[in-house]
């Protein structure tokens, strides 16, 4: 208990210290935790002095801690509402999960828990392997199922049912390597661990977040959601630790075969025809119910009987029948007089999740065409975003943005973006918190809709999905660092990887739509991504993403010296010498024919040229061109900024080797200047 109370103690400090709002209720909560400090000294005083009374104290008070948690929790909410907008709370390791919220640490999707029902066998098996009653040095269980089987939403439920039992639930997005390392650095920042970046080695990250749980008390619970590959969280799965407690959720049988070695396997199936009536029931409403026998209530057996136990069909399929205002016996009639065409494959069903999705999707595109395209224009862009958390700033600011010629499709007028969610909510396509700020969109019907898209249409929306992404993504200006701009880079990398993603996927041979073609506003985010990745040592997604872009791009343009400038960086970096002069020789040539050779990014690449001399041997060459570059910045008031530090850099190894060594400390001493005021004491390039 002694080790709760301190483990406890800890974290109020750590939420009074770390609030910001009023000081006269940062003050109310310091005093309320001063007189928990004088009570629990008490307390430990009596029981050092009563021995024989410490098992029965101990006992009496084993669920203290968090009735504590939860006080502070009250009077932070109180606080909320006393200061109303001017409260703003710092991101703290746990929080209490309310009904409907992220959890707080990765940046889990929306969750609706009226959408949650039935699997209480299902939470009572992952308890059983992941609560802290359970003593095995490795506590491990993997949930697997079909696609909208609600894999998610068990993690969410199970992780808010028990957060009093963890001290912090990690939420890992493991959909690939780039969602993992983002995953991992929201929560290094969250956590406020001294070091952690948005730039700078992902990996490193991570390993800070690793640390954190081997230093700190407490059972912790760490959820990987939707791993597509194994492969890419193995690295990761080892800190075995009693305190440790893992849950995987996954679509594919292969890979849940690897995980069960570790423990626990469950299968998640279709809902049973109880549980698909309760669900359906809820969501129609306290006003919908239908009365045992009737012709509605049959009707309604008919069509949870269509949807086979099927938890998304089923929401969708209430959802709809809310939306269009109609008796369960109503819409069946509707579907059955073959309104709606069936996909061929599905022609046995008087009622597919397909047609019902076509159908929302038909309705959407003839409110385009006749008056309004908001819906049908803000799925399409959602359609290509990553699903889990896609922002409310990549659609609607108080201002366009006319400096890049890209307005956000609801600029200026906000009651038009939320009357567009709105309707997509009820026509059962998407959810959203309660201030529209965050938008979740199931993958299925991601790819439902896509699928929809005839040619025209999904090129359309591919383009205007890449708009708004490259004008909300930070862009790499004169060959310059991104790293001021790190938190958006954050913000969107993912929407970025997905839109990629799907590119790939449209020009495969196998394709499940038309090949889509590679606008402007997409290869100008490509080369901005890519760089991205190698200011934040993401090489291996750098390589692969950069290998798209360059067939994106073509040869002798513009964009395509750009990339071959970051593979080039990628290379240096991982000392690939041979990689990196090939890279930097046709970065070069490439660039000459775009910007003149006294521009600041063709003299990057001349500072490159330098250092790969410098690192061949060549001192004197190396020499000559750095202080040619310096020259050349000199003479043009180029800004002091980290090509500036990388040039003092190399020209203080050099004067090193040199045997001048009052030049070369001044020289390193700029460099350590320019760096240190760019990004930090603990910033990638310090580290170097």
């Amino acid at each position: 208990m002694l080790r709760d109370v301190s483990y406890t103690l800890d974290r109020c400090e750590r939420e009074c210290l770390k609030t910001v709002f009023d000081e006269l209720m940062k003050h109310v909560l310091i005093e309320a935790f001063m007189d928990l400090v004088k009570l629990w000294t008490g307390l430990i005083k009596y029981m050092r002095d009563n021995p024989q009374k410490a098992d029965t104290i101990s006992s009496m008070l084993a669920d203290t801690p968090g009735k504590v948690e939860k006080s502070f929790a009250h009077l932070k909410a109180i606080a909320s509402t006393s200061f109303g907008s001017e409260l703003r709370r710092a991101p703290t390791l746990s929080e209490p999960l309310p009904d409907s919220i992220a959890l707080p640490c990765g940046g889990a999707p929306y969750h609706d828990s009226r959408k949650f029902i039935g699997r209480e066998n299902e939470i009572d098996v992952i308890h059983g392997e992941l609560g802290p009653a359970n003593m095995k040095d490795q506590r491990f269980c993997t949930i697997w199922g079909l696609a909208g089987m609600g894999k998610s939403k068990l993690a969410m439920e199970y992780a808010k049912r028990y957060e009093g039992d963890f001290y912090a639930t990690l939420w890992i997005s493991a959909q690939n390597v780039i969602s993992i390392g983002q995953s991992f650095t929201n929560i290094a920042i969250d956590f406020g661990l001294q070091k952690a970046t948005n730039g700078g080695k992902v990996d490193d990250n991570i390993r800070l977040v690793f640390n954190a749980i081997k230093k700190r008390g407490g059972n912790w619970l760490i959820i990987w959601d939707d791993v597509k590959e194994q492969a890419t969280i193995r690295p990761h799965l080892t800190l075995n630790s009693k305190r440790v407690s893992t849950l995987v959720t996954t679509r594919y049988p292969e890979e849940a075969a690897v995980f069960r070695s570790r423990g626990t396997l469950l299968h998640l199936k279709k809902l049973s025809m109880d549980t698909s009536t309760e669900l359906f029931e809820r969501l129609l409403g306290p006003d919908n119910r239908y009365p045992e026998g009737s012709e509605d209530s049959r009707a309604a057996h008919v069509i949870l009987q269509k949807m086979d136990g099927h938890p998304l069909g089923i929401c969708t399929m209430a959802t709809r029948i809310v939306a269009k205002n109609l008796s369960a016996r109503g819409f069946l009639m509707r579907y059955r007089r073959d309104n709606i065409p069936v996909v061929p494959e599905l022609a046995d069903y008087e009622i597919a999740l397909e047609a019902i999705w076509n159908e929302s999707f038909q309705y959407l595109k003839d409110m385009k065409e006749s008056r309004n395209g908001d819906c049908f224009d803000l799925l399409g862009v959602l359609s290509f975003c990553f699903p889990d958390a896609i922002p409310k700033t990549l659609f609607a600011t108080e201002q366009p943005d006319d400096s890049e010629g890209v307005t956000p499709i609801f600029h200026d007028k906000q009651n038009r973006y939320e009357e567009a969610c709105e309707m997509l909510r009820k026509s059962g396509l998407i959810d959203y918190d309660k201030d529209y700020t965050s938008i979740t969109m199931h993958r299925v019907t991601q790819g439902a809709f896509l699928a929809f898209l005839g040619p025209e249409a999904i090129q359309s929306s591919f383009c205007l999905a890449a708009s708004l992404i490259h004008r909300a993504f930070p862009k790499q200006v004169e060959g310059r660092s991104l790293h001021l701009q790190w938190d958006d880079c954050r913000t969107y990398i993912q929407h970025s990887n997905k839109l990629i993603k799907v590119y790939t996927e449209s020009r495969l041979p196998h394709r499940r739509y038309q090949p889509l073609q590679p606008c402007e506003d997409f290869l100008e985010l490509m080369a901005n991504v890519c760089w991205y990745l190698v200011e934040s040592g993401q090489d291996s997604e750098c390589q692969r993403l950069s290998e798209i872009a360059l067939k994106a791009v073509g040869p002798n343009t513009y964009r395509y010296a750009h990339l071959n400038n970051s593979l080039f960086a990628m290379s240096w970096f991982q000392n690939d010498l041979k990689s990196a002069f090939k890279y930097c020789g046709i970065a070069a040539s490439s660039m000459k024919a775009h910007r003149p050779e006294t521009s600041e990014e063709y003299l990057g690449i001349l500072s490159n040229k330098a250092s790969l001399l410098a690192s061949d041997g060549k001192d004197t060459e190396a020499l000559k061109l750095y202080l040619e570059v310096e020259e050349t910045r000199k003479r043009y008031n180029y800004p002091q900024n980290i090509a500036l530090a990388f040039i003092n850099l190399g020209i203080g190894r050099l004067k090193s080797k040199m045997g001048e060594f009052d030049d070369a400390a001044t020289r390193l001493e700029a460099a350590r200047s320019i760096v240190q005021h760019e990004h930090g004491p603990h910033g990638k390039y310090m580290q170097q």
